[in-house]
């Protein structure tokens, strides 16, 4: 059977020279998929053979993730942050495609991410419509409009269209608030 040679990058890197890692699918191979660093020729068939995710010196308790600085344009309510951990590993975000940031410090970072959101949360244009329509539709029943029946139908509505729930608790507090 004839190897495959087509490596495509991926968004991790080495931590053995902080290069970006390459990826191999082994489909079809005897060897199975590889995983390569062609700036220092370290391999590995898993990713955490050479990768900085989940990896911890021995005498710390840090662990390391790899991520793509795309995430600057992506979060753009956390990017200053995101910069601080990244420059805190030793990466210049906007010198290099794919970084590291401590585990840690990327829980946090998306914490924050969800908190700010939850203080403004940005509801789009079908969020909005939804919204809208659902309110006139109450408010047009008899009775006392916002029941604690339809809000929690409002609740499981948005939970299984996939919303997170912080940012369906916010949008219902601020139903609440503006009746």
């Amino acid at each position: 059977m004839k190897e495959s040679c087509y490596w495509e990058p991926i968004d991790h890197v080495c931590r053995f020279c902080g290069a970006r890692i390459m990826h191999r699918n082994g489909k079809g191979l005897s060897v199975g998929d590889v995983y390569k660093c062609f700036t220092c020729g370290k391999s590995g068939q898993q990713l955490k053979d050479i990768c900085w995710c989940g990896f911890r010196f021995r005498k710390g308790n840090e662990s390391y993730r790899c991520l793509s600085t795309k995430v600057l344009e992506k979060y753009p309510e956390v990017r200053e942050l995101l910069e601080q951990a990244f420059r805190a590993c030793g990466v210049n975000p906007r010198e290099v495609e794919v970084g590291v940031v401590t585990l840690k410090d990327h829980k946090l970072i998306m914490r924050e991410l969800e908190l700010r959101r939850v203080k403004n949360p940005i509801l789009s244009d079908r969020v909005f419509n939804d919204l809208e329509e659902a309110l006139s539709k109450e408010k047009e029943k008899k009775g006392t409009p916002y029941s604690g029946l339809y809000l929690e139908k409002l609740w499981r509505d948005y939970l299984a269209r996939g919303e997170s729930p912080i940012f369906v608790r916010a949008l219902i507090l601020k139903i609440v608030e503006l009746l």
